[in-house]
């Protein structure tokens, strides 16, 4: 008889649902997100035991998958450490209940950052591996070859746009986009001296729901990310992602700023 079948014996068959309450009130669902990263596609699983008092990760075991993706991008001594003390907190609770000295938990994550945990221990833990896992449909764009491929390509031309990003996106009062033109306010908008006007090219949002939104008409490029018309993320893939629009459009400089009324950061490139 498995671990798992002797606890549905002796507390019923809904002890999956228990198991899975028991993971959120240690915190173990959180940390294991941190561990994941802030977005994309993972499958990987670690293994852990009892050391003392202490749960200790032993292993964390991940592939890379085809489409981009799978292992976790967060792995360091925090997350690690704050694993192991989730961990540690689930021991805790279970104590007078389930008892266990080792395990295995996988986590498989989709793209729009919904996961799953699939948790086993002792002898269930031991004929465990990565394969056992489900792999999910459809990677994450901004993890793709296809992507890396090309932000890689272009570094040498990011890095300018990066410089003059920071030394010209600031000072103004005021912004304004009409068409494809921005104007920039810089003190009493009566005043036409104090009005600068640059070419551009509105390219997404990214909100405070962590997701790019294209804000164009049709696909600026014909690669995946492109195509797609949101996708969750963190602000520093979406600032990586206007700085790469902006090189491939041969652009000068990124300008983002806090849309007025909207909880939302506009990108825009920019032409001097």
């Amino acid at each position: 008889m498995s671990w798992l079948e002797r606890q549905i014996v002796t507390y019923g068959e809904g002890f999956g649902n228990d198991l899975q309450r028991y993971l959120q009130a240690a915190g173990v669902d959180r940390a294991m997100h941190g561990l994941a990263g802030n977005f994309g596609v993972r499958r990987f699983i670690i293994r852990f035991a009892r050391q003392g008092n202490l749960i200790s990760v032993l292993e964390v075991e991940s592939v890379a998958l085809q489409f981009g993706g799978g292992k976790p991008s967060a792995q360091n001594r925090e997350t690690i450490a704050e694993v192991e003390r989730a961990l540690t907190r689930l021991q805790n609770n279970m104590l007078g209940g389930p008892t266990w000295h080792h395990g295995v938990i996988g986590l498989v994550r989709d793209s729009d950052n919904q996961q799953q945990l699939y948790p086993f221990f002792d002898e269930d833990a031991d004929k465990i591996s990565i394969n056992e896992l489900p792999v999910p449909d459809t990677g994450h764009p901004l993890e793709g070859p296809e992507y890396r491929r090309l932000r890689d390509s272009m570094e040498a031309q990011i890095m300018p746009i990066v410089q003059r990003s920071n030394s010209t996106a600031h000072g103004w009062d005021i912004w304004q986009i009409q068409g494809e033109e921005l104007f920039l306010v810089y003190g009493d908008p009566q005043q036409p001296e104090n009005i600068v006007r640059k070419k551009c090219r509105v390219l997404g949002t990214f909100g405070a729901d962590y997701y790019w939104e294209w804000q164009v008409e049709n696909p600026l490029f014909d690669e995946e990310v492109f195509c797609w018309e949101n996708f969750l993320c963190d602000w520093d893939a979406a600032v990586e992602l206007g700085f790469v629009c902006t090189a491939r459009l041969q652009a000068d400089w990124l300008f983002f700023s806090v849309v007025e009324g909207a909880d939302v950061t506009l990108f825009v490139a920019v032409w001097e």
